[in-house]
């Protein structure tokens, strides 16, 4: 039998009368305790480093997430995410707030690391809402979410198109008026190009990306005008016109937390987003399975290519010779990670992680376990190519 060391979370609640009696705030404190548990196997995946060079104290910053905190006191800081699932006591992690002080200290030979607000007390007391920090960088997964949707293609039919400018101009920058179809009455826009269309199940949903923001400025009967604030892209006839509003209905958390997707999902790529052969590192594929199918964002997929059969020569050895006619197809190969950003009813958008290799419509998925998640390169260092 032998000890693995395990890193628990608690959450406990402070709770004080500095003010008055019925004057009360409650206080997030973070607990990382390094407990053991017995094990009668070898070595666990799950065993977890506290590097030397850790910090004794640092004070939460906007912009940081659990990822890159827990980098600075574990040698696998992605495990991070595993132990919030390992520990049931735990309902919301997300508790570190920037301006939060954390602080690391022993006791009875094992590492406490505390956090706590700067409370300030003055004659009247305000409650102020905080962001709590994400998981992983909202720099990287909010372009995404802000720019890429799929859409049904009847609601594609209905929606509003760009008819052009008074210029005749085919093309279209900034600050430039432009006109859409329809009486419209929504202050806030955005155009979005078709890029692709995605087909399960005999339902078709088409890819648009956005490619710029507009403020209503003219409507009448038959047409709208619209002055372009934010352009990303050349806006071009016939391009989608969304409200504002119906954008909206789009936006998720941006605080994912990769978790294993359903045991034995058979999952596939469906393709490219930006209708492109091949993906690469940090580019949104979509995949043919969706919240019906029990996938969430964060759902974590392993990405792998097939294996090969063996082939030769006719002049090839004996061993070779025998493996051909045996029929021996070699191990598939792990190239990299795929994580999911939004869920929709029956598909889903998916960012690659961490490849080695080009990712396509053949290579092959595979549900992570929570041991698996552990070997996620941090997001946050990776390189995107941002839409």
């Amino acid at each position: 039998m032998m000890y693995l060391p395990i890193l628990m979370v608690i959450l406990l609640t402070a709770k004080g009368g500095a003010m008055s009696r019925a004057t009360r705030y409650s206080v997030p404190i973070l607990v990382f305790l390094l407990m053991t548990v017995s094990s009668n196997g070898s070595k666990a995946d799950n065993t977890l480093s506290i590097k030397e060079n850790k910090p004794s104290s640092y004070t939460v910053v906007k912009g940081d997430t659990l990822w890159g905190i827990s980098g600075m006191y574990l040698e696998n800081p992605e495990m991070w995410s595993y132990l919030w699932q390992v520990n049931p006591d735990v309902t919301n992690p997300n508790l570190i707030h920037p301006g939060d002080k954390l602080h690391l200290s022993w006791r009875y030979g094992q590492p406490n690391l505390k956090t706590k607000p700067t409370v300030k007390l003055s004659p009247r007391v305000r409650v102020i809402k905080r962001q709590p920090t994400p998981v992983i960088d909202e720099g990287i997964v909010l372009p995404y979410l802000e720019s890429l949707l799929l859409l049904n293609k009847n609601k594609v039919a209905k929606s509003s198109r760009v008819l052009g400018a008074s210029s005749g101009l085919k093309l279209l920058s900034q600050q430039a008026l432009l006109y859409v179809s329809g009486h419209q009455t929504h202050k806030a826009w955005g155009l979005y190009r078709i890029v692709n269309e995605f087909t399960r199940d005999e339902q078709v949903m088409v890819a648009v990306k956005k490619i710029a923001s507009a403020t209503l400025a003219i409507s009448d009967e038959e047409f709208s005008g619209l002055v372009v604030d934010d352009l990303r892209q050349e806006i071009l006839v016939d391009d989608i016109a969304l409200p504002f509003v119906e954008e909206q209905q789009e936006v998720v958390d941006i605080a994912l937390t990769p978790k294993p997707a359903p045991f034995g999902l058979e999952t596939h790529i469906l393709g490219a987003f930006d209708d492109v052969h091949f993906a690469a590192n940090g580019q949104v594929v979509v995949i043919d399975r969706g919240r019906d199918d029990g996938l969430t964002k964060g759902s974590h997929f392993s990405l792998f290519n097939q294996g090969a059969k063996v082939i030769a020569k006719s002049s090839a050895s004996e061993h070779l010779q025998l493996a051909i006619q045996n029929k021996i197809i070699l191990p598939d190969s792990r190239i990299g990670h795929l994580m999911v950003i939004q869920a929709y009813e029956s598909i889903s958008l998916a960012v690659v992680m961490g490849s080695i290799s080009q990712v396509s419509k053949e290579t092959q998925l595979q549900a992570s376990t929570a041991a698996e998640i552990k070997s996620l390169s941090n997001f946050n260092s990776a390189e995107s190519k941002r839409p």
